[in-house]
């Protein structure tokens, strides 16, 4: 999850850019998927209630360290790439996931084999900010 909380972390960030608004707007509806995701997956593994720690990977964190360091038209174009950059590493996990040697548990297959439409959506449209 620790790649879903990253990206939680950019959909903050996507949400606060007021120069375009199919950036608050597109980052509305992620957050909201975000929360859902996140909360079928715990209910798939069993996790009761919720961390609120946000896990992600150092090398997510120093992008995002870099990407606060930036500002204008730098920042976005950026934050953009990092987005778009997440979204095919969540469309990675999940056809792992799904593939013969991927989770074993079946339950957990079928969930990652739906949400692949909803994250190549999210791909394309994050694609689109370019």
């Amino acid at each position: 999850m620790p790649e879903q909380n990253y990206q939680q972390l950019l959909n903050e960030e996507l949400s606060k850019v007021s120069a375009d608004p199919r950036f608050p707007l597109l980052a509305k509806k992620r957050i909201e998927q975000s929360k859902k995701y996140i909360s079928e997956l715990n209910s798939l593994l069993g996790i009761i209630g919720s961390d609120s720690s946000m896990v992600i990977s150092d090398e997510n964190r120093q992008r995002l360290v870099e990407l606060k360091k930036l500002t204008g038209d730098g920042f976005i174009k950026e934050l953009v790439r990092l987005t778009v950059e997440s979204d095919q590493q969540l469309i990675g996990l999940h056809v792992k996931a799904i593939s013969s040697e991927g989770a074993k548990d079946p339950a957990l297959r079928a969930w990652a084999q739906e949400k692949l439409p909803m994250l190549t959506e999210n791909l394309t449209e994050s694609q689109t900010l370019k």
